[in-house]
């Protein structure tokens, strides 16, 4: 997973000079990003069992394609939690949570205003696109008349891809000459399976959430250069 991140890292960093050299509109910032995560499910049995409440952190990019246009990107470690309930027939009646650690890279656009005062405020609408690399539950219940109470690595059993739509309000507080803080509330709506089809079959941690996919409100605070 470490060669993964500096992998990722690597092409990121060099995209971003690139984009610098080529057009010297790239601008560069550290973000911190603590969210609150949910899921929806789509299997009858399985239900959302309250939010969850995790941290992210990482680079953020924009590529200025004009003055008032710009191409969002960047790389973060993201964890995003979830809470499901599983109840069967009085047969299963079961509690997990899930906490799943993605490298996220966005591509999103990002629509600004014109400076107000020192602030830009803008929109931005584009996909996520989350790398996993780690995966935990807890899981609490009865099976068949039997207590369970365990916990676990979820990894092999969790879709290494996750895909979302991203959505995003915020503004930037100009401090002196290109260094702005960054505010931002992020709405990243997740449209691929957390699970494995095969995850049914464990009798374990999928059993309990096989269809879900899950979703997170992101707070952004960061700085740009």
């Amino acid at each position: 997973m470490r060669r993964l991140s500096a992998i990722c890292l690597t092409v990121f960093l060099i995209s971003a000079t690139f984009s610098a050299k080529s057009q010297g509109k790239f601008r560069l910032g550290l973000k911190i990003a603590p969210n609150i995560g949910w899921i929806k499910s789509v299997d009858g049995n399985v239900e959302s069992d309250g939010t969850n409440v995790k941290f992210g952190y990482g680079l953020v990019g924009d590529i200025n394609f004009s003055e008032r246009y710009a191409l969002s990107t960047g790389i973060s470690v993201t964890k995003i939690g979830f809470n499901t309930k599983y109840d069967s027939a009085s047969v299963i009646s079961v509690k997990t949570t899930n906490v799943n650690q993605y490298i996220e890279i966005p591509l999103v656009l990002k629509l600004k205003t014109n400076e107000i005062g020192y602030l830009t405020y803008f929109g931005k609408f584009g996909l996520g696109t989350g790398v996993l690399i780690k995966s935990e539950y807890e899981q609490s219940g009865t099976v068949n008349g039997f207590d369970i109470d365990g916990s676990g690595n979820a990894k092999s059993i969790t879709q290494p891809v996750r895909l979302s739509l991203l959505v995003g309000l915020g503004a930037e507080y100009n401090i002196s000459g290109n260094t702005s803080l960054l505010f931002g509330l992020d709405f990243n709506n997740g449209f691929t399976r957390n699970f494995k089809k095969k995850s049914v079959e464990n009798g374990n941690a999928g059993t309990s959430a096989e269809n879900v996919t899950s979703s997170y409100v992101g707070i952004n605070i960061g700085v740009l250069f």
